[in-house]
């Protein structure tokens, strides 16, 4: 059987203090550094990936001026995903509103947080995020969430985002809305283009 003097005995106990702390500094670190996982994006292939000259998975689009509108789809630098554009070449004088867009099932009283990537540029044209609230068979509003460019005669501060930059937004689903659809638009007069990537939608 060991014996130890008290000096001895007090020497263990700090060292095992000073273990346990070491412990627990690494721990805190550790929990620290590693990367906080998000919501789950109740977006469907949000990445935009597996796109063609026919479409993209899990998205529509729509469009008022099919003679002068287009929609497509490009592959993101380095390989990862896709981006999703549309492109209008001389639209008539009352222009056009086109879209890609994709319904969500979203529950009612909860907020939402919706992150896209976009670019947009050209003349006389406005891009812009938002979402359909749908109740029932009926679309129940339109909210804006974020306005990438705007270039228009009438708006008050003329601006084009020619580099990709997040866009962002929150909004609150009221009662009786069961669905929204994501909409990822171009509304345009003269040439103009605009590109989406990396669609996010969260619960918050």
């Amino acid at each position: 059987m060991a014996w130890f003097t008290k000096n001895e005995c007090m020497s263990k106990q700090i060292s095992s203090f000073w273990r346990g702390l070491a412990v627990l500094i690494w721990t805190g670190w550790v929990a620290t550094a590693m990367p906080v996982c998000g919501e789950e994006n109740l977006v469907r292939n949000g990445e935009l990936a597996g796109g063609s000259s026919k479409g993209v998975p899990e998205w529509s689009f729509k469009t008022a001026h099919k003679e002068t509108f287009k929609n497509g789809w490009k592959p993101n630098p380095g390989g990862m995903g896709g981006m999703v554009f549309i492109t209008c070449m001389a639209a008539d004088e009352k222009g056009g509103n086109e879209w890609w867009w994709q319904q969500v099932e979203c529950e009612s009283g909860r907020e939402f947080l919706l992150t896209v990537e976009a670019r947009s540029e050209g003349s006389e044209h406005k891009a812009e995020i938002g979402v359909e609230l749908i109740g029932g068979e009926k679309n129940y509003e339109y909210k804006r969430i974020a306005t990438v460019a705007d270039t228009q005669a009438n708006a008050p501060q003329k601006y084009s985002a020619p580099d990709w930059k997040e866009f962002s937004g929150k909004f609150m689903v009221p009662a009786g809305v069961t669905k929204v659809n994501v909409r990822l638009g171009l509304m345009s007069k003269d040439a103009a283009e605009a590109g989406y990537r990396n669609v996010r939608l969260e619960k918050r």
